[in-house]
């Protein structure tokens, strides 16, 4: 995405910000809190567009709560970890957050994206691409791959949606998996931190399911991650969600839901607490 357009959308996500927000203040005066959330839930008053203003990001495709807390977690030197990180739609943004000073890893086991992302044209040297899947343990595993998918003509080309070591039910349902499955080498996050060797200022996981067993594990060592965003995947709140959010805690972490919007994936904002130390 060029600078020129980049600017472009700032300016029009200021111009329709200005309205949006107005409008949202007069449904409170008239209604109060409660009661406009209560209207806007009802009448599915969050479509993506205004969604992403509101999260002052007009690219509703591309999870703009995400970038949001990408916008006020990473600065310039920053260190930004993406786990599951498909076409580096994350990690490019991340980058140029970051700057020259910092460092973008990108995470990615499905052998499609990852010759995508080899392909990439990154504006500084300082992204490193590891191809593995993040897993309770260091070797191998057989992983589920996604289905294809040609976007539009923005696009890189023909990339995976959705691979998984551990497919849910909605991945088949929704036709998200093939059934075909490849070896990927596989590591685990604290041996993942400790390679990094520095404080990871903002991790992102989108591992498709694996997220539960990952967290879960009670020997995770995370005392390297100050900020964690994980896309938890099944329905909200399940008690899948309720014992990774459990997990998150019991290790030290503050959690924030990134979108109070019932749906089939929430993001979560894990936000280590420097008072306690934990593992």
């Amino acid at each position: 995405m060029s600078e020129k357009r980049l600017e472009a959308e700032a300016i029009y996500v200021a111009l329709w910000n200005v309205p949006y927000v107005i409008l949202r203040g007069i449904l409170r005066v008239l209604l109060g809190r409660v009661r406009r959330q209560y209207v806007q839930n009802r009448l599915g008053l969050y479509p993506p567009k205004l969604w992403s203003v509101k999260q002052a990001c007009f690219s509703p495709g591309y999870e703009p709560q995400v970038q949001k807390v990408m916008r006020k977690k990473l600065k310039k030197g920053s260190m930004f970890l993406d786990v599951g990180g498909a076409i580096g739609v994350h990690s490019l943004y991340a980058n140029r957050l970051v700057g020259s000073e910092g460092r973008v890893i990108v995470v990615e086991p499905d052998p499609i994206n990852c010759e995508i992302l080899k392909k990439s044209r990154w504006e500084s040297s300082n992204v490193t691409l590891i191809e593995k899947a993040v897993w309770i343990m260091d070797g191998h595993a057989y992983f589920s791959l996604g289905t294809r998918y040609l976007e539009n003509d923005d696009t890189e080309g023909i990339h995976s949606t959705t691979g998984s070591l551990t497919p849910l039910p909605e991945h088949y349902t929704k036709g998200f998996i093939q059934d075909k499955k490849t070896k990927v080498s596989t590591i685990r996050l604290d041996t993942l931190a400790e390679w990094i060797g520095v404080d990871i200022d903002l991790a992102k996981f989108d591992i498709e399911g694996s997220e539960y067993e990952v967290f879960a594990d009670s020997k995770l060592d995370l005392s390297k991650f100050d900020n964690l965003i994980i896309e938890a995947h099944g329905r909200y709140p399940s008690d899948d969600v309720k014992m990774l959010v459990r997990n998150l805690r019991a290790k030290g972490f503050k959690i924030t839901p990134l979108t109070k919007r019932e749906s089939e994936n929430i993001h979560i904002l894990a936000e280590k607490d420097k008072s306690i130390r934990h593992k």
